[in-house]
């Protein structure tokens, strides 16, 4: 899976959420989990560039890596799922 670069990728996430009030209830409610796993994810991405990190054993560092993966995927399966939208 090809990734975007993170300011592009926050960049078109929230793109999509600046006309929210055309939107059903439910697709605000998908618009509203994206933001909240982009701020999650970024905040793993800071702690990825810690010393904290950087101390855990390489094992958990695998899983931590293996979540953010996981998670921007998802952030990316929301963002296309908002662009497919239709504004009600």
């Amino acid at each position: 899976m090809s990734q975007l670069p993170m300011e592009n990728f926050l960049r078109e996430a929230f793109k999509a959420a600046k006309e929210e009030s055309k939107y059903s209830p439910f697709q605000q409610r998908v618009i509203e989990e994206r933001k909240e796993l982009v701020k999650k994810l970024d905040s793993l991405i800071a702690f990825m560039g810690s010393e904290t990190f950087e101390d855990l054993d390489a094992d958990e560092q695998y899983r931590l890596i293996l979540q953010r993966d996981a998670m921007q995927t998802y952030a990316c399966i929301l963002q296309d799922r908002i662009f497919a939208f239709k504004v009600v």
